[in-house]
């Protein structure tokens, strides 16, 4: 097979799983070779008008380089339709109309994960189909709808189609917190919504916050590795983004049960790799809080916490996919 990487090297830190996963891959016996191409290469600004991309072929010194990005120091013109898959490692926000065209030009289902598959699992709303593995949920779109389920306990609005704890909204009795700083009161949040649709997740708030949000990596439905990302002293957000610390961490019977429970339903929609996050729920079980199906990132700093070879784990998942899916197609 002939794989070709996609994703965006000016986003990049050492810490960056695509490295260590691109080079992985190479030594997969399925695998004939790996190229990987950045879409902030300027060569690559008009790549699906002219159907072929200036790419970086991988190999044992394929690593972050801050100065002299692999990206363009080493980058050949090659032709998009001479790879067997596309495996997008792209970070969120990606455009949806970057996907139409992708598609235009090379078979959606030999794109990782599947174009269709990231539309409709990217925004939080996707978990109203799991929702009996999450806190109680709701999707709120109007005033009336808030007030309504702030009735219930305390809660936390999350954006449907932000990520990284951006934009997220806690409201406890009369006081709001929109992310870790900023306190109002709910009547003066509220009269600011006044007028205007609204567009979030309401989710229950958990007391138990402060203990955790693990972070589970599945790959063609095994599970990975999980790492358990705290917040710095004085915040309820865990995101790294937000300041959250992390650290290796196991998976729990709940946990594996939830995997259990949502790895068909993703791999039915052509998510071969995700990241489920759980929280600990106000009696001590771990529930499902989000589902990130975008270039899943942690990989790397579970490795160096572990000293497990997680990303050979993650690259033998993705070539057993893709060799099954050529198998398929080939009959």
């Amino acid at each position: 097979m002939k794989i070709l990487i996609l994703t965006r090297h000016e986003t990049h830190k050492p810490s960056n799983s695509v490295y260590g996963l691109a080079r992985a891959l190479t030594a997969r016996p399925e695998v004939h070779n790996v190229f990987a191409a950045s879409l902030d290469h300027p060569a690559n600004r008009d790549f699906m008008h002219r159907k072929t991309i200036s790419a970086t072929p991988v190999d044992h010194d394929f690593s972050f380089q801050p100065h002299h990005p692999v990206f363009l120091s080493r980058s050949v013109e090659t032709s998009i339709s001479g790879f067997d898959f596309i495996w997008l490692r792209v970070p969120p926000p990606l455009d949806k109309d970057f996907l139409d065209k992708l598609c235009r030009i090379f078979p959606k289902d030999r794109i990782l994960n599947h174009p269709d598959g990231i539309r409709k699992t990217s925004g939080k709303d996707f978990l109203l189909e799991i929702k009996e593995v999450c806190p109680p949920i709701q999707l709120i779109r109007s005033v009336p709808d808030l007030i309504g389920f702030k009735k219930r306990f305390p809660i936390v609005l999350k954006p449907l189609n932000e990520y990284g704890g951006k934009g997220i909204i806690r409201i406890d009795g009369d006081k709001v917190w929109i992310g870790n700083d900023t306190v109002q009161l709910f009547s003066s949040f509220v009269y600011g919504l006044r007028g205007r649709p609204l567009n979030y997740l309401g989710m229950k708030y958990l007391k138990n916050v402060s203990k955790g949000d693990k972070r589970i990596i599945v790959v063609n439905g095994e599970i990975i590795g999980a790492s358990l990302r705290l917040p710095p002293e004085g915040n309820w957000l865990c995101n790294a983004s937000q300041g959250g610390s992390s650290h290796a961490s196991e998976v729990t019977k709940e946990e594996r049960e939830i995997i259990e429970r949502i790895s068909p339903i993703l791999l039915k929609e052509g998510i071969v790799m995700f990241g489920a996050d759980t929280l600990e729920d106000d009696s001590g079980k771990r529930v499902l809080s989000e589902v990130n199906t975008l270039s899943v990132g942690g990989v790397v700093p579970l490795e160096e916490h572990t000293g497990l070879p997680l990303s050979e784990k993650v690259a033998k998942g993705i070539a057993e996919f893709m060799k099954q899916k050529l198998h398929a197609t080939s009959i």
